[in-house]
């Protein structure tokens, strides 16, 4: 599943549901996704790749965060999963990945929630405001791990519960 033109997903009654990766694909100028105050996106193991100079924006606000979760988090929006009473757990899924490591990527998270997943990971730009990351990583494998010439501002932001948090 992939999406090669800039694109909002806004908040909604109900989550978003990714059962399978999800490229946003450099297919033009300007690809990008952009998830609104108070979107949830619940994951069934799976990941978020930026493929080259893309972007992905994650625009909450301190009334409505964006949260990236793991589709067994029943803490939000309830059971969406419709799999009874599941508890998450640390890697559930797999996170934000900048798959080519490009200097022109970039990932901007202002009131985002990042629960389950086990990384945040790549090059190129990250910003990072008044946002949490909570169970994250798995034995050595870093909650948020920037390098090869990334770029990174982390302001008024958590890590709870994560293996190794910033890297």
């Amino acid at each position: 599943f992939q999406i090669r033109f800039p694109t909002v997903w806004p908040a909604d009654s109900i989550a978003y549901v990714l059962d399978q990766d999800f490229t946003i694909n450099n297919a033009g100028p300007a690809v990008s996704l952009t998830l609104a105050p108070g979107a949830v996106v619940k994951f069934s193991g799976y990941r978020i790749l930026l493929d080259s100079i893309v972007s992905l924006n994650l625009n909450g606000t301190a009334a409505n965060p964006v949260i990236l979760t793991s589709l067994k988090d029943d803490s939000v929006l309830g059971d969406t999963g419709n799999d009874g009473n599941t508890l998450p757990r640390t890697a559930d899924w797999g996170g934000i990945n900048a798959v080519t490591f490009s200097s022109g990527s970039s990932i901007t998270m202002t009131h985002a929630k990042i629960a389950y997943a086990n990384w945040v990971y790549g090059g190129g730009y990250l910003s990072v405001s008044d946002s949490s990351f909570d169970h994250m990583g798995i034995g050595l494998s870093p909650g948020v791990c920037y390098y090869n010439s990334g770029r990174v501002s982390v302001i008024n932001s958590t890590f709870s519960n994560c293996d190794v948090g910033l890297f």
